[in-house]
């Protein structure tokens, strides 16, 4: 009898390690996952921060210089490197284009909003980093 109830035991161990290699992989996975999704958000971000810099930099330079951003939305597409969400949205007396950098994580983004002035070529006049610009900036 002490034969069989050593058999049985060993059982109950090798049944028990083999579930904890199962939660261990499970864990393993669940952060290889995680890694993945911050090195993702971190490069959308990086992504993103540099796009604006690149913008703010033409709209400081043309207010200095005391004219209109010389810029129109074609150059603006060129420097941002990616397209709109949308073409350009007729907001009344502006325009305005979004660009967007997906996340991993569903439902959140990182956003810039553009704003033009209307006109024969719509003139780049400010820019917003994840929401719109405020009132006193909009033309």
């Amino acid at each position: 009898m002490s034969v069989s109830a050593g058999r049985g035991a060993k059982k109950a161990r090798s049944g028990a390690s083999s579930l904890t290699w199962i939660v261990r992989i499970a864990l393993l996975a669940v952060m290889v996952l995680l890694v993945v999704v911050f090195v993702k958000d971190r490069s959308s971000r990086r992504a993103c921060d540099a796009a604006f810099a690149k913008l703010e930099e033409f709209v400081v330079d043309a207010r200095s210089s005391g004219s209109i951003a010389p810029k129109n939305n074609k150059e603006v597409r060129q420097a941002v490197g990616i397209n709109p969400e949308d073409d350009l949205v007729d907001k009344g007396s502006y325009y305005e284009e979004i660009y967007r950098w997906a996340r991993l994580v569903p439902g959140r983004a990182y956003y810039i909003h553009v704003i033009y002035i209307k006109g024969s070529e719509p003139l780049l006049h400010a820019v917003a980093k994840n929401g719109p610009p405020e009132e006193s900036e909009l033309p």
